[in-house]
């Protein structure tokens, strides 16, 4: 041996070991596909490499683990000539369906391993192994993976249990007669749950009522397995008997193990479960919650839970049996009703709204007043609930209670006064007329009409008016007047004769409120007393009357002395032509017609 080339080997060794070591830690093979693989169809294995150096030059060996804990090679991918190989010690029920992706059974850019099972079967199952080896640096790392094969249930249904329940205790008669429970049975499911043809058993089945609500979930249950290795498992539901249970059908659902993730629901639900039951709850309603308006339709409406149904009894406040459930609400109706069904009594209340027209009560003569007098007086209405009232004149709101006040009464608070009563039954109304009675006053007119042909009488007309309540009796008097009348009192005078004083005329109005009233008045128009004519009639005359009156009497005091004097006195009192003419277009008709009587 060449001695001197020593040190060379040895340094060679030692840089080999490092790179050999230095590959190893920076390569990692990792199992990156699914573990659960359905029956019947392919499974894909797939081998992530992580390798910093030689990435064209891995090759990849699958291979099964044996029960001996050993592993027994399938297949490989050579780097070396980039070719795939079957190992003839492969297992034979596996080696005619291992295959590689056709030039991919290595990608050297992804660094990943790929194989393939085709037609998986439940066989199949079991612990791989991917080994990926560094040819170069002669190294190699390993993945072991577990491979799960599983079958979803060819079928998933409900089978009818007892179907028919009681919570009520059951009552058999002993040997002398005496009544005693009988004693408890063996319990029985209610439904079962059929998964069948199923791999591997589900890890829960649950039950459901019609309504989607779980009644149980069960994770014990029993099996069996068929020539194909598939299981039927059945889960049964047991549940003591309730109320709730009466009236449902039940379904099931399987639920497959972890990994697969998959619920598969029953394709039918069972019979409907019947279960007797004692009456333990009793529901009775009436119309709007019992409160309701005079003549509304009200129902009565009771009933109990038992199974089987309790006799139900609905009766009135008086313990009378109501057998018309259906009515129009009345006063009377209102008061206690109860419902017994089972044994168990609910009471309700029924409450009618009504009304009914105000009554005016008053404390003195009705609706009759006198100014001064103070009013009182109060509206009262029979309903339920307790009224509110209002008075009303002319649809102005003048009290908002049951109480009209008016102190003191005036001439302006007479007229119709409205009481207004309402609930929730509604409205009614009462009217009330306020009569204000008050005394006389009088109102006296006159009219004057001159004679057109001379004598110097007048017609006139003497009116007086009256107002009052009750209605006014007048009267005018005075200067041969006595005319009476009620509100109005008329007197003409058609041939009054002339006089030195203004006359008077009296009225009286009178209608027992109070005292009477009386009134004058004095007509004073010319020529009922001795007063001068106008200018015009002067114009028209030439010279006046009056002037020439004035001569003549001067000339017979004169002359013939006084009584003369009187006497052409009274002559020259009637008016000249000139002046009746002038004075023509001023006269009453009704004058007219008494000179011609003359």
């Amino acid at each position: 041996m060449d001695y001197n080339r020593r040190p060379l080997l040895v340094l060679a060794a030692v840089i080999f070991t490092a790179a050999l070591v230095s590959g190893q830690a920076d390569m990692s093979v990792t199992y990156t596909s699914n573990n659960w693989f359905p029956v019947g169809e392919n499974t894909t294995f797939t081998c992530q490499v992580e390798h910093t150096e030689n990435r064209d030059a891995l090759s990849v060996y699958w291979s099964r683990k044996n029960e001996d804990s050993t592993y027994a090679k399938i297949g490989a991918y050579d780097s070396r000539d980039n070719s795939t190989y079957k190992y003839a010690s492969a297992p034979k029920d596996i080696a005619d369906r291992f295959m590689f992706p056709e030039g991919k059974a290595y990608d050297d850019e992804l660094l990943t391993a790929t194989s393939y099972i085709f037609d998986t079967t439940l066989s199949d199952a079991g612990t791989y192994q991917c080994e990926v080896e560094d040819t170069k640096a002669h190294m190699a790392k390993a993945s072991a993976f577990e491979v799960n094969v599983y079958s979803l249930p060819s079928s998933v249904s409900v089978v009818d249990g007892l179907t028919s329940l009681s919570t009520l205790p059951e009552v058999v008669a002993s040997g002398d007669g005496a009544a005693e429970e009988a004693e408890a049975e063996a319990p029985q499911p209610i439904a079962s749950c059929v998964v069948a043809g199923v791999f591997p058993a589900p890890a829960q089945i649950e039950f459901f009522d019609d309504s989607g609500n779980v009644l149980q979930t069960v994770t014990e249950f029993t099996s069996s397995t068929g020539d194909d290795g598939l299981f039927t498992v059945t889960a049964d539901l047991f549940m003591e008997a309730t109320k709730e249970l009466n009236g449902i059908s039940i379904t099931c659902s399987a639920t497959m193990a972890e990994g697969i993730d998959t619920v598969i629901d029953a394709e039918n639900y069972s019979s409907v479960i019947e279960v007797l039951y004692a009456t333990d709850e009793v529901t009775f309603t009436i119309t709007d919650d019992g409160y309701v308006n005079e003549y509304d339709m009200v129902t009565l409406s009771c009933s109990g839970n038992g199974n089987p149904a309790p006799e139900v009894v609905i009766s009135g406040q008086d313990g009378a049996v109501i057998t018309e459930l259906t009515f129009a609400a009345q006063y009377v109706h209102q008061g206690e009703y109860t419902c017994t069904a089972g044994g168990i009594t609910e009471m309700k209340v029924l409450g009618v709204n009504f009304i009914r027209d105000p009554t005016i009560e008053v404390g003195s003569d009705p609706e009759v007043y006198q100014v001064g007098d103070q009013l009182s007086v109060t509206c009262e209405a029979n309903g339920s609930p307790e009224p509110t009232y209002k008075w009303l004149q002319n649809n102005q709101v003048v009290a908002d209670s049951r109480y009209l006040s008016i102190s003191p009464v005036e001439k302006t608070s007479a007229g119709e006064y409205v009481c207004v009563a309402s609930n929730k039954a509604g409205e009614t109304e009462m009217n009330y007329n306020v009569q204000v009675q008050y005394g006389c006053t009088a109102t006296m007119t006159s009219k004057v009409s001159y004679s057109k042909q001379g004598g110097g009488k007048a017609h006139v007309v003497v009116t007086c008016t009256a107002e009052g309540d009750p209605e006014c009796e007048v009267t005018i008097s005075g200067n041969d007047c006595d005319e009476s009348g009620m509100g109005r009192a008329e007197c003409i005078r058609p041939n009054m004769t002339p006089v030195t004083k203004a006359p008077k005329f009296f009225c009286t109005a009178s209608n027992g409120v109070g005292t009477a009233y009386e009134t004058a008045i004095s007509v004073d128009d010319e020529p009922l007393c001795c007063g001068q004519q106008s200018s015009s009639d002067v114009a028209e005359a030439g010279m006046p009357a009056g002037g020439i009156a004035a001569i003549i009497i001067i000339i017979a005091l004169v002359v013939i002395g006084v009584p003369a004097a009187c006497y052409f006195c009274r002559r020259q009192r009637t008016p000249s032509t000139k002046t009746a003419k002038a004075m023509e277009a001023g006269e009453d008709e009704k004058l007219a017609d008494a000179e011609n009587q003359e």
